[in-house]
């Protein structure tokens, strides 16, 4: 599968057009479109087929000094991402989690990282934006009215794409 970007002959402001209504916090945007392009026609039904403990993704978080983080508090730290997963798969939940928060707008660019967040109940038609949605549920009084987080951390900005890449890659389909 390969992404195409098409610009109008006769409309040279086609691009510019789009990229002026992106919301600024969306950084990498081709990048996104094809990685989500990506996850619905090819990884999604592949649930079962990643692996977290594989040697070279393992490799990849060591050296590059990526590390898990075990509860959403602990997510603070520069590198560190905490997600909910299965036993299952867990190389494909962080996949699927990524997904989601390109989606809801979740990832934010933050100088030198990117900022991950993902969470349950994201209503993305409602007037407030994802964010800013977010940020109130933490300010919420009611403790029901706060949503599970699924995912919260940061990555470098210059690892951000190849620690995904990494985990496609252990999927022995996309490891050619």
């Amino acid at each position: 599968m390969m992404l195409v970007y098409c610009k109008s002959e006769s409309d040279s402001t086609t691009y510019d057009f789009f990229m002026k209504y992106i919301p600024e916090n969306i950084s990498c945007t081709l990048e996104a479109l094809a990685y989500i392009s990506l996850f619905e026609s090819q990884i999604a039904y592949r649930c079962g087929d990643f692996n977290w403990e594989d040697k070279k993704l393992q490799n990849f978080l060591g050296s590059n000094h990526i590390t898990l983080a075990d509860k959403p508090e602990n997510s603070i730290a520069d590198n560190t991402i905490y997600f909910t997963h299965t036993d299952n798969d867990i190389a494909y939940d962080f996949l699927k989690h990524i997904r989601d928060a390109l989606l809801h707008g979740f990832i934010t660019d933050s100088g030198c990282f990117y900022n991950l967040y993902n969470c349950e109940d994201v209503k993305p038609y409602e007037k407030q934006s994802a964010i800013t949605r977010f940020v109130k549920s933490f300010s919420s009084k009611k403790s029901d009215e706060t949503p599970k987080i699924l995912m919260k951390g940061n990555v470098r900005k210059d690892l951000f794409w190849r620690l995904i890449i990494t985990a496609i890659k252990t999927n022995k389909f996309f490891d050619k």
